[in-house]
């Protein structure tokens, strides 16, 4: 989920602003001491920002020497200013106007500027009555969830909301008590007072740099991005002098390159429409999609989300033309795009450059995944890339694709992963809507021997990794159905020997039994069954393995596996044993098999095991988390409606019979609801109920 963070403690440079009303002699500001790196960049400073101060007793000496330092650093000081009603303008990645937002702030120069909740300057856009500042610290008292690391921009100017910059401000202002029992629940383990609040301010001011450019305020996005790179070296330096690691803060890497961009936004006229460009030249539609790179703004994570973002498959279009203009873009390019990710429990913000644009393009065209430099960023990493692709390419140019995806599946001595890639892209449809049916590699049919169905059944045969037979075999049933019998036959064969009484190679069995039945031929289910029956499960056993046996639970193989795994003493049991290190089963119980008498009296029998499991924990008002103590567990999200919800910090045992009724209920309609965050009495009649639906669905 995209979630924003803090924002910043700069504004506008005064040359950018009207200049304020003259104000009495004693009530202007305080000229800011000459070596103040924060003034001498243009940011407005508050009137006491460095005045002495001394920490309150009740503070912790840690917290009080981290205060003390980010307020040197130039954390905004609300010391000495009318606390007041104000509108203020907050951003975000997506946002590309900003929103006003209603909150309470410390205003000075005339009510023109403000110092915020989370310890930033803002513009005032409008001031309004004085405020109350006990009752909104009350409310900050009263606040239970522990805060992330960061909180989105308005929730950071919020009244409700702790976050550590927020403390800072406590503090600061003498509200010591308060400021240390929230530090005491709020502050994040393990980890040094100074370093969380050095990190916060810094990864506020960068925020406030990216929003700022989303919404073309250049002048502050600039303004903001020098005062982070301040921010950062202060952090630094004052880390090194308490013999500190700096805080490492993801993204901050490509800081010079977003000050680059809104120091010297690039000249130019607008992206044509979309008909617009598809009228243009190729060569004159392809100079224009690369010098508009940079405004790509994706909105979701992964490789998919290229798909979402239109010059990409508009360079897809393109194809080969466009790899030779785009590895000069993937090498050196010093653009950054619009997209910016935030992960706010991580303290993350991730900005892309138009080298990932150009590599998604490239791998689009070609098909292909390169992995040279891809664990690091940095020149380096991106000239290995890019040497990379020059060398694959050279190999390949003037190939069309299909012909490529030929050659690779047919020699013998190519990468493995090229091979599969090859054979994923010959069955994949073609892009061209009118082409309803028709698979990119179609041209491919009349092709001189060997047939492409007889190279994907030589693949199939000689694959060394049985997975990557698996996906040949799914591209043969695909390319050519009624030739792929006898290849998956000795493909099954092959995976069940390797295999022997260990679930490995499971996933693989399971598909090829699918892929059988649905040509026809259930000889496949009856040897997956026969071999599930033999296994003995390991430490961990995928869900794959046994996501065929619902779909084919009537057939006799099936159900003689089902009584072999079920039967008493078999190793698949029991379903989950918080006392052995042998993989937890329960998920067998998600699938459609609780008629089978088997399954359904061993799920009864579970149900009714009150051994501990683990624990359930509230982590807020709406989400807990289930932890087994064997490892592993799962984080769930509440419904606003749910009833008898425990308060956030509720902990209980997670019992065996807890942990099977979620299995048994878990996205299955029509069964007793059973929550694992319900009291203990609430759980046991649930699972009563649940126990007498089960019985009621056991076949005879």
């Amino acid at each position: 989920m995209l979630l924003r963070s803090a924002a910043l403690a700069v504004l506008v440079v005064a040359a950018c602003t009207p200049p304020p009303a003259p104000a009495p002699l004693a009530s202007r500001v305080a000229a800011p001491r000459r070596h103040d790196p924060l003034a001498a960049i243009g940011v407005r400073i508050p009137p006491r920002q460095h005045d002495a101060w001394v920490a309150g007793d009740r503070l912790p000496p840690e917290l009080a020497s981290a205060v003390a330092a980010v307020f040197d650093h130039g954390l905004a000081d609300p010391r000495g200013l009318e606390y007041r009603a104000v509108e203020l303008v907050v951003g975000a990645p997506t946002d590309d106007r900003g929103t006003r937002v209603a909150t309470h702030a410390w205003v000075f120069e005339g009510d023109r500027w403000a110092v915020a909740w989370n310890g930033l300057v803002y513009p005032v856009a409008r001031a309004g009555e004085l405020a109350e500042l006990r009752a909104d610290t009350a409310r900050l008292g009263e606040a239970a969830a522990p805060p992330p690391p960061a909180w989105a921009e308005g929730d950071a100017v919020a009244l409700d909301k702790v976050a550590l910059l927020k403390i800072a401000l406590l503090a600061r202002l003498g509200e010591d008590g308060l400021a240390a029992a929230l530090w005491r629940t709020h502050a994040p383990p393990k980890v040094d007072a100074y370093l969380a609040l050095g990190r916060a301010w810094t990864y506020a001011l960068y925020d406030r740099a990216l929003t700022a450019r989303q919404r073309g305020d250049h002048t502050t996005a600039l303004l903001a991005a020098r005062a982070t790179a301040i921010a950062e070296a202060a952090v630094t330096r004052e880390a090194d002098r308490r013999t500190l690691a700096a805080p490492y803060l993801p993204g901050l890497e490509l800081l010079p390159r977003v000050t680059a961009a809104v120091a010297q936004p690039p000249p130019r006229r607008a992206l044509p429409e979309p008909s617009a460009l598809a009228a243009m030249a190729e060569p004159a539609r392809l100079r224009t999609l690369i010098e508009h790179l940079d405004e790509i703004r994706l909105t979701s994570h992964g490789w998919g989300a290229w798909e979402d973002a239109r010059f990409i498959p508009e360079l897809t279009k393109i194809g080969a033309a466009a790899i030779d203009p785009l590895i000069p873009v993937l090498e050196s390019d010093p653009r950054v795009t619009r997209t910016v990710y935030a992960v706010e429990q991580e303290q993350h913000l991730a900005v892309l450059g138009v080298e990932e644009a150009a590599q998604a393009a490239i791998g689009e065209i070609l098909a292909r995944t390169f992995t040279a430099g891809m664990r690091a960023r940095g020149p380096n990493a991106r000239k290995e890339r890019a040497a990379e692709i020059r060398a694959y390419w050279s190999g390949w140019r003037g190939v069309t694709a299909e012909e490529r995806w030929y050659r690779l599946l047919a020699d013998d001595a190519a990468d493995p992963h090229d091979q599969v890639m090859s054979a994923l892209q010959i069955v994949q449809p073609t892009r061209h809507a009118h082409a309803v049916g028709v698979l990119r590699g179609d041209v491919l049919r009349g092709h001189a021997p060997p047939s492409v169905a007889t190279l994907l059944e030589r693949r199939m045969d000689t694959a060394a990794d049985l997975d990557h037979g698996c996906y040949f075999a799914r591209t043969l049933v695909r390319w050519d159905a009624q030739a792929a019998p006898p290849a998956l036959a000795r493909l099954t064969a092959r995976a069940i020997a390797e295999a022997g009484t260990s679930d490995r190679n499971g996933s693989c069995i399971a598909d090829l039994a699918k892929l059988r039945a649905d040509l026809g031929d259930l000889g496949g289910v009856d040897a997956y069954a026969h071999w599930l029956a033999r296994v003995v499960p390991g430490d961990w056993v995928s869900p794959l393995v046994y996501k065929s046996l619902s779909e084919f639970r009537t057939r006799p193989s099936v159900v003689q596996a089902l009584d072999a795994i079920f039967r008493t003493g078999s190793p698949w049991l029991p379903l989950a044993d918080p006392t052995s290190t042998r993989a937890d089963v329960s998920e067998l119980l998600q699938e459609d098999l609780l008629a089978h008498p088997a399954v359904n009296r061993h799920a009864v029998l579970a149900l009714a095991d009150r051994r501990a499991y683990g624990t359930v924990e509230m982590l807020e008002p709406l989400r807990y988390v289930a932890k087994p103590a064997r490892g592993g567990g799962l984080e769930s999200v509440i419904e606003p409606a749910a009833l008898h919800v425990p308060p956030p910090g509720t902990r209980h045992t997670l019992r065996v019979c807890d942990w099977i009724a979620y299995r048994v209920t878990w996205l299955r309609s029509g069964v007793p609801r059973f929550e694992m965050y319900w009291s203990e009495p609430r759980r046991d009649a649930a699972i009563a109920a649940l126990v007498n639906w089960l019985q009621a669905q056991r076949r005879p």
